[in-house]
């Protein structure tokens, strides 16, 4: 499996939870703090009994998986995606060796002719050498049989050798 079917088998998982799970956890949540409540209240006044002032540890109480819903929609919305992001641009950076193919996150193709701690030199033509920071490599281009990248690789390659 290469990358990017692992890439689009997790997207499709998290994207298979707020299709079918997020829905779900919102109207449990709506019920458990808005509608349970209301019910346990209305009982009280038919009873004819005046409820009590609620005591801020049963406020907090009431209050506490509110809190965590929200910080678990944080974490798996923003955080962890984030996080992913973040461990696959440095896996992608310290896998470039001199001679990859890349695509900048400014549409340049070239080649990679040197790889420094922070920094490479990208030989986009013959003799023409720009030097960019890692964190602006897109992707790769790996050469496969019939995939759009091997197509992008070989126009950029053929490119190259009929300007030499």
């Amino acid at each position: 499996m290469n990358s990017s079917e692992h890439k689009t088998m997790n997207t499709s998982k998290i994207g298979r939870f707020f299709l079918l799970g997020f829905p779900l956890l919102l109207a449990m949540g709506f019920l458990a703090f808005s509608v349970l409540p209301n019910v346990c209240f209305a009982q009280a006044l038919a009873t004819g009994t005046a409820p009590a002032q609620p005591s801020f540890g049963e406020v907090l109480s009431r209050m506490m998986p509110m809190f965590a819903l929200v910080f678990m929609i944080y974490y798996f919305m923003i955080v962890k995606p984030q996080q992913l992001k973040a461990k696959n641009q440095a896996d992608l950076s310290s896998s470039l060796k001199k001679g990859d193919s890349i695509v900048t996150t400014g549409g340049i193709f070239g080649r990679v002719s040197s790889v420094e701690a922070d920094s490479l030199s990208l030989e986009v033509s013959p003799n023409v050498k720009i030097k960019i920071e890692l964190a602006h490599v897109a992707r790769k281009i790996e050469a496969e049989a019939g995939s759009a990248g091997a197509k992008n690789a070989a126009v950029n390659s053929n490119a190259v050798s009929r300007v030499k």
